[in-house]
């Protein structure tokens, strides 16, 4: 029969382990050659993506994360999908998963992640929402020159125009049309944006023309919308905007605040306030029934 001491210590072990299983879930990892899984950040470092780990102790002044080079992994977790090494000859580098990087097999898409990391997933239907809220399935076309459409099952061709289209899905990807409430240079306050992630707070991303599915080659621009109103995130005010939008989470907010996450982390920073806000709702009270 355990002691008081043993089962205290039980306890321990077990509320450590669940407390860093739902620490990691909020996180990317990297696991190296040598099979040891490391769980931090991926950002875009000074000339190579990387991964940054946070240090679980560290003296006043001194560094509070390490970095660790991907190139170094077999395989990593980043934005929930898993991605490993696969060296290819032909690859080259540009991390677009809505262009040629996308390869379209039989329900399958392979997307790239830097040159060599290749993640494959199951194709799901592309889809058309109308002003109407009618929804109407079939394969996008993305031409060189013109609007994308959407040919539909019995072969009717459907533009994808900001007037008749309000979602679609491609390529697995979500797009709302979204009017951006405050102009931003050289950029269309009329148009698609990406879903990043979904919950209490909706998470969408501006796409520019250098854009990618992974990180873009120009500033990060997100649109948070809470409780019908939208906020424009960007490099100069994302640690003062998120405090405020998140402020129910202030262990979220002193993570953003200490650099554990960054705007390059925005669908771990939506996961993360989502996700706990709905665990901490109280369950619905049955109602009586009259007699």
């Amino acid at each position: 029969m355990m002691t008081a001491k043993q089962k205290l210590l039980s306890f321990f072990l077990i509320f450590t382990s669940v407390y860093t299983y739902s620490q990691n879930e909020y996180l990317d990892y990297m696991v190296t050659k040598n099979n040891d899984t490391i769980y931090g950040t991926i950002r875009i470092g000074y000339n190579d993506f990387v991964l940054f780990e946070k240090k679980a102790k560290y003296k006043k002044g001194g560094l509070k994360s390490i970095s660790h080079k991907l190139k170094r992994s077999k395989s990593l977790r980043y934005n929930d999908k898993i991605y490993t090494y696969q060296k290819r000859d032909n690859s080259d580098g540009i991390y677009d998963s809505t262009s040629k990087d996308v390869k379209k097999q039989e329900n399958i898409i392979e997307t790239e992640f830097t040159k060599d990391y290749i993640s494959s997933e199951e194709k799901l239907s592309d889809y058309v929402i109308t002003i109407e809220s009618d929804t109407i399935y079939g394969l996008i076309n993305q031409p060189l020159i013109g609007k994308p459409y959407l040919l539909s099952k019995n072969d009717s061709k459907i533009k994808i125009e900001k007037d008749e289209i309000i979602e679609y899905r491609f390529n697995n990807t979500i797009y709302n049309y979204i009017k951006i409430p405050n102009k931003i240079l050289f950029v269309d306050e009329n148009d698609y944006l990406r879903l990043v992630t979904s919950g209490e707070i909706k998470i969408y991303k501006l796409i520019t023309k250098s854009d990618s599915n992974n990180f873009p080659l120009d500033p990060l621009n997100y649109f948070v919308i809470k409780d019908d109103e939208m906020f424009h995130i960007h490099s100069l005010n994302y640690k003062k905007k998120l405090s405020e939008i998140l402020i129910e989470n202030q262990e979220l907010v002193d993570k953003i605040n200490d650099n554990g996450y960054t705007l390059e982390n925005m669908y771990l920073i939506g996961k993360y306030y989502n996700k706990q806000l709905s665990q901490l709702k109280p369950f619905p009270q049955p109602t009586s029934k009259p007699n």
